[in-house]
């Protein structure tokens, strides 16, 4: 794969990309040569279960709708929401749509349920950046404090906010941690 990709790249991964990309290094299923895991964990402990078994309650009793918009309140600081002022509920989807959208979710969260990484952090060999913020309501801090902490030689470089989404929300901060560690 990375004869066909020009050789050895980086990978950057944020929440669900992140077990990626610590699978794919952990895995050496490319020619990689550093990473960086955003917002990611180890393995669900009982905060991301609850949350996640309630944002699929949401899902399959309230539909899409109502979850895109629980997941633009979980995921954005509130000064961002208030700026944006797009607090309206979504439209509902059209049948078919709406069906689509609630199995491909469901099928996601059950992934991430299921994921366990716990097993990877010794098998990475690459140098690693892992990045977060304290005010990630959707996957807390505490999972990239111990992600760094398992992964032999990996720096941790937490922003002070911005959210789940603190890559389009802090993007300057983000980018301030995450460019030099991959212009190295």
């Amino acid at each position: 794969m990375a004869t066909e990709l020009g050789g050895r790249f980086a990978l950057c991964g944020h929440s669900t990309g992140a077990a990626i990309v610590l699978t794919m290094a952990a895995g050496r299923m490319c020619d990689v040569s550093r990473i960086v895991l955003s917002a990611g964990w180890l393995q669900p402990d009982p905060y991301l279960r609850a949350l996640f078994t309630t944002r699929l309650a949401i899902l399959e009793r309230a539909g899409y709708a109502a979850y895109e918009q629980m997941g633009r309140f979980l995921g954005y600081p509130a000064e961002t929401l208030v700026a944006a002022g797009n607090f309206a509920t979504p439209d509902r989807l059209p049948e078919g749509r709406e069906v689509e959208e609630r199995q491909r979710w469901s099928e996601r969260i059950g992934a991430l349920l299921d994921f366990n990484g716990t097993d990877l952090p010794p098998c990475v060999s690459v140098p690693t950046l892992v990045v977060g913020t304290p005010d990630d309501l959707i996957v807390p801090h505490h999972h990239q404090r111990a992600t760094a902490e398992a992964i032999p030689g990996a720096a941790f470089a937490p922003l002070s906010d911005g959210g789940h989404f603190y890559p389009q929300t802090r993007q300057a901060a983000f980018l301030d941690r995450v460019l030099p560690f991959l212009s190295v």
